[in-house]
């Protein structure tokens, strides 16, 4: 796994926050400053401002304020060239601003409303990155904030969810044109109890949450995790302060990985464990609450390929054995582990790119991988509140299960031009997408898998 600063990832980051002197804007701008970046926040009223760089800096935040209406062409442009003149770069933009000025049925809205309603919520997200567009660094990063309304729009807030849901068809439009220097995704918050939706309540929470060692204390365990991406998560859990428990079939490997861990001063546990023999889930189990007492986060990311066979060809005791590893297991592994995962713990299991497009000469692993996704909605339901249970879905990494891919130069260099990032994905890419699924920071987050691609095509 290439070394990361895990507390600190926006150091020496420039940041713009758009409507971010209040509600999810405003903690969007302070964690980033926490995690090191100037931040640039800004609404439309000055005393809003104000008081948000007051905030901000008496925590210690290198923060600019600007007045800006996102709906007014030269608040823009302030916005973009007061950044440019103090930092003289911008790394990330996140663009939040939005209004829903009535709550009225769409046959009922004003043309004024609807036009309102585009000009704030989806337009002027375009005309701000136009202006921003020639100042952004190679590797930089635009979030947009979109709305759960955006899937699932309220009669009573119609147009405000329809805007929403442009949102995630321009995430996609500019993740494609802007790749592969900068990369473009979105967020979709559920119900938040804000200002900005204080017609359904007042109450409006703030919680301090501690960053960079977001598994103090806590117990993982990784299956299948001496290599690879496996391993790279075991690693980025440790590092954030989890005990980690390893496992692999083979008792060599297992020893080796726990001397890399221990090397770099991560609490370890190693046991030897093949997930589709019983005696060696229940022992993974019973030998991780014997020396620890309880479990946080299970990473359930064993899986098989004996056969590069066209389905129709494949013998029924590869179906089974695929099937049993890549799927069943995970059920049987948390039947296991349930009794001893604490309130608040997280389930992750890791599923492929290919669940999405089975690929002819890897078909039954593909559905086996479209099966997990199916399992973690089933799971998540199952589970809650207590457990939530998340997946990723990597793209092609180059470790030693995918060699046969990747060694060959040809299907590299396709595999490498299907993702809009025009790369592929390493071990550690895959385990900050692990990680922060199991961490609190996704505390409001189950049932969902984060595909994580390079921006490859991910729909059934």
């Amino acid at each position: 796994m290439e070394k990361k600063i895990v507390a600190r990832r926006f150091e020496g980051k420039v940041a713009i926050v758009t409507a971010s002197t209040q509600g999810i804007g405003f903690g969007i701008a302070q964690r980033l400053a926490l995690e090191g970046a100037s931040v640039v926040v800004s609404s439309r009223k000055q005393k809003n401002v104000d008081e948000a760089v007051e905030k901000l800096k008496a925590k210690g935040i290198h923060v600019l304020g600007i007045v800006c209406h996102v709906s007014d062409v030269q608040q823009r442009k302030n916005l973009i060239n007061k950044t440019i003149e103090k930092y003289g770069k911008i790394d990330v933009i996140v663009s939040n601003a939005a209004v829903n000025p009535v709550n009225v049925p769409m046959l009922q809205t004003k043309e004024s409303i609807l036009d309102k309603l585009w000009e704030t919520n989806v337009k002027a997200s375009i005309l701000l990155l136009q202006d921003a567009a020639p100042h952004l660094q190679k590797g930089s990063s635009i979030i947009f904030v979109s709305s759960y309304g955006g899937y699932h729009p309220q009669p009573s807030m119609a147009m405000y969810g329809v805007t929403k849901t442009a949102l995630l068809g321009l995430t996609k439009a500019l993740a494609a044109e802007m790749a592969p220097n900068v990369r473009v995704n979105c967020i979709a918050p559920g119900f938040v109890p804000t200002r900005f939706a204080a017609f359904v309540t007042a109450n409006e929470a703030t919680e301090e949450m501690k960053i960079g060692r977001r598994f103090e204390g806590k117990v993982a365990i990784v299956t299948a995790s001496t290599q690879g991406i496996g391993f790279s998560i075991a690693e980025r859990l440790g590092l954030e302060g989890a005990a980690v428990v390893v496992s692999s079939r083979k008792q060599k490997n297992v020893d080796e990985a726990v001397e890399k861990l221990k090397n770099k001063g991560i609490q370890v546990l190693g046991v030897v464990c093949q997930v589709s023999n019983a005696q060696q889930r229940k022992d993974l189990i019973n030998k991780t609450v014997e020396k620890y007492g309880k479990i946080d986060v299970v990473v359930s990311n064993a899986a098989a390929n004996p056969t590069v066979s066209l389905l129709l060809e494949t013998p029924e005791s590869v179906l089974d054995k695929v099937w049993e590893i890549n799927v069943k297991a995970s059920v049987l592994l948390l039947q296991e582990a349930a009794p001893y995962l604490q309130k608040g713990s997280s389930v992750v299991l890791i599923s492929s790119i290919m669940g999405y497009h089975p690929q002819i000469a890897m078909a039954m692993y593909g559905i086996t991988k479209t099966a997990l996704l199916g399992l973690t909605k089933a799971l998540a339901k199952e589970m809650a509140p207590d457990t939530r249970v998340n997946c990723v879905a990597p793209g092609l990494v180059p470790t030693n299960f995918a060699a046969f891919l990747t060694k060959d130069e040809v299907l590299k260099k396709t595999a490498e031009e299907s993702t809009l990032l025009g790369k592929l994905g390493t071990p550690g890419d895959m385990a900050a997408a692990a990680s922060f699924l199991a961490s609190d920071d996704a505390s409001y987050i189950t049932g969902e898998t984060l595909v994580v691609a390079g921006g490859a095509p991910s729909r059934l």
